[in-house]
């Protein structure tokens, strides 16, 4: 049975970028995950610290991570059961190396102009499709690394080379 993963970034109407041409994003980006559901995710950036608030189906928080890039720590946080913990992976992360492929094609997603990268593995028989765009989103690579999931979207994602500034608009 082949499953597919597709995340879609929405920018929120708040994003705060100050006039400097080379400042780093900061605001807030909303998306969704779709695998057999659809999980909501809302993320807070200001400088190197991240807040992911997860939403249940019914909208309400079902978990809070607050990650500092700097130090390379996560804080979970728990509103239904009022407890926090670290919830830090320091587990090495998994080597892939997939072909990538940083294609031609284009799309406009969200107001940014997006390029395909895709990422093919034949090992983990896998074919990935990124539109990333920006050159803005320092954020999004070390936030991959420093939470160091297991998903075959952020593995492959984080060894692409040149994945420096650009976010995953769309990824399937």
């Amino acid at each position: 049975m082949k499953k597919t993963l597709i995340l879609s970034g929405v920018f929120a109407c708040a994003v705060f970028l100050s006039n400097n041409s080379f400042s780093q994003f900061e605001g807030i980006i909303k998306f969704e995950k779709y695998k057999n559901d659809t999980t909501k995710y809302m993320y807070h950036i200001k400088g190197k610290q991240v807040r992911i608030t997860e939403f249940g189906g019914d909208g309400s928080e079902k978990g809070i991570q607050l990650v500092d890039l700097e130090k390379k720590s996560v804080l979970a946080l728990s509103p239904d059961r009022k407890l926090y913990m670290d919830a830090s992976n320091a587990k090495d992360a998994v080597l892939v190396s997939p072909q990538v492929t940083k294609t031609t094609n284009k799309k406009k997603i969200a107001g940014y102009d997006c390029t395909e990268w895709v990422a093919k593995s034949e090992k983990d028989n896998t074919v990935i499709s990124y539109w990333v765009g920006g050159d803005k989103f320092d954020f999004f690579s070390p936030l991959l690394s420093t939470l160091n999931r297991k998903d075959r979207l952020s593995k492959y994602f984080v060894e692409i080379p040149d994945n420096k500034g650009v976010f995953t608009m769309l990824g399937e």
